[in-house]
């Protein structure tokens, strides 16, 4: 029989808290005018209530980006019934203007906040 020398099992854990720095804010706004591209930023009415909204915050213009449109028609065909959802990314780069810009979202009638996804500096997310 042979027998082992004594061993010692040590275990160790780290566990650090890391700060966001900035978060996208991902958006559907729901509008009667269909209009896609870039133009639907400036001329489709119920993105443009929010966006204005959220620039008097003093969001800047290039925190916006339409990330896709969805359209929905009666009948196959795009009629004055047809309705779009429009989707938008919203760059928030200070978290401290967070919470208004969830104010101004939510008081929109025809928008909805999707999901935040959280931003961390490349830096500290290579630790």
């Amino acid at each position: 029989m042979t027998t082992k020398p004594d061993t010692i099992k040590i275990t160790a854990s780290h566990k650090e808290e890391i700060f966001a720095t900035h978060a996208d804010l991902h958006v559907t706004v729901k509008g009667s005018s269909i209009v896609s591209g870039a133009e639907a930023m400036k001329k489709a009415k119920e993105v443009t209530l929010l966006l204005e909204a959220l620039s008097r915050l003093g969001i800047k213009d290039d925190a916006f980006s339409l990330q896709g449109v969805h359209i929905e028609g009666m009948s196959g065909v795009l009629l004055k019934s047809s309705s779009a959802a429009y989707r938008l990314k919203i760059r928030c780069d200070d978290l401290n203007q967070l919470a208004e810009m969830l104010d101004v979202i939510s008081s929109q009638k025809n928008a909805t906040l999707e999901r935040i996804e959280w931003k961390y500096s490349e830096d500290e997310a290579r630790v």
